[in-house]
């Protein structure tokens, strides 16, 4: 019974304080009953986090020649598909992968046996329809003598006439058979268009093949058939646009380069690596340029002031894409910030676009940052 009393006299004890207040500062005990609630119900406000310090640098613009590296390959300009146009099995391959070959050198060859029994009946055909046209032209002959002799009538010498042009024609057509199975003879064996070398073999003496099917891969070898490809980024392909000429250097190679021209930009990206193919022209082509040599592209960009340099820090890379972080100088928040590289210069990189003369950007703990947080600057004299 003590205890239940103990409990239930701190109620009676916090309000006789009340009570007590209320007397002494004459004010009525229900008005600070509600003032004490309406404290209780109120919420602590969220303190503002602590602004992040970061290192910033000013950016500025100043005259550059830029120079671009990229690794590069030797590939042949034109690279032809061989194969027969005729189907049939193959009957021998007399090349290999790597192996040189000239102009109209025979590479593969098919059974011929089926084409030339269609040879000869076409060549059959062909003297059966001579020796008709020539009796058809003799029975002319005698009828048109008969003619003028006013034995025969006019139909009959005509009906004649016809006779001897149809049998022309049919001697026509079987000519002309003849010499379509004289070329598809010729057809079972494949020879090469032109002086190359041969990068890959894609059929097997045995194997039945059919017409257009790709037996070999030809590169062609001439006089300028080889060309230097590099592989060029996204963001890249817009600036090398406008840089005409290369310097190719050859590990093989060694000391010395050899000038190049652009010829050709790709016009979509590769849906493997998401880079763009770009084409030079060697100016000067030796014997030592060999098919799949690894050299280096070097390309000097024009002077330009609107490039700006900022160290390799305050790059982030997020989803594919380059950013940097800038400061508001007014909120000293930052924003998100895509850029466009131009390339590298030791510790730094070229920013070609999407940034001004003026603006801050962080440098160091770019990492940590979040779009719209405040942050401290740790040096604002850079």
């Amino acid at each position: 019974m003590v205890s239940k009393i103990g409990r239930l006299s701190d109620p009676w004890l916090t309000f006789m304080n009340l009570s007590l207040l209320a007397d002494a500062l004459k004010t009525p005990l229900a008005l600070i009953v509600a003032s004490l609630l309406l404290t209780a119900c109120q919420k602590t406000p969220e303190a503002e986090p602590v602004p992040r310090p970061v290192r910033t640098l000013l950016v500025q613009s100043a005259p550059v020649q830029t120079r671009l590296e990229f690794p590069a390959e030797v590939r042949a300009r034109v690279e032809s598909k061989l194969g027969f146009r005729v189907s049939g099995k193959l009957l021998e391959r007399r090349v290999e992968v790597g192996q040189s070959v000239k102009q109209g050198q025979l590479l593969a060859r098919l059974d011929a046996s089926d084409f030339m029994l269609q040879a000869q009946a076409s060549q059959a055909q062909l003297q059966a329809a001579a020796t008709e046209r020539d009796l058809a032209r003799a029975d002319f002959a005698r009828f048109e003598d008969l003619y003028q002799k006013n034995f025969i009538s006019k139909a009959e010498l005509d009906r004649r006439r016809s006779q001897w042009d149809a049998a022309q024609a049919r001697w026509e057509q079987a000519q002309a058979n003849l010499s379509l199975q004289t070329r598809q003879t010729a057809y079972a064996e494949l020879r090469a268009p032109a002086a190359g070398v041969i990068t890959a073999v894609e059929a097997e003496p045995g194997q039945v093949v059919t017409p257009g099917q790709s037996i070999f891969r030809l590169a062609l070898t001439g006089q300028q058939d080889k060309e230097v490809v590099i592989q060029v980024p996204e963001d890249q392909v817009q600036l090398l646009r406008q840089v005409k000429t290369a310097e190719i250097s050859f590990w093989a190679i060694p000391g010395k380069t050899f000038a190049a021209s652009l010829r050709e930009v790709a016009p979509s990206a590769d849906p493997a690596t998401r880079s763009y193919s770009v084409k030079y022209t060697l100016a000067q082509q030796t014997t030592d340029i060999k098919l799949g040599m690894s050299a280096n592209a070097a390309l000097a960009l024009p002077a330009t002031s609107s490039l700006l340099r900022l160290p390799l820090t305050a790059l982030v890379e997020k989803e594919g894409k380059t950013f940097v972080w800038v400061v508001d100088e007014k909120t000293s928040r930052v924003q998100e910030n895509p850029v466009q590289v131009a390339g590298p210069s030791g510790v730094e990189v070229w920013i070609a676009a999407g940034l001004q003369p003026g603006q801050r950007v962080v440098t160091a703990g770019t990492h940590l940052l979040q779009p719209g947080l405040k942050i401290k600057l740790l040096d604002k004299t850079l």
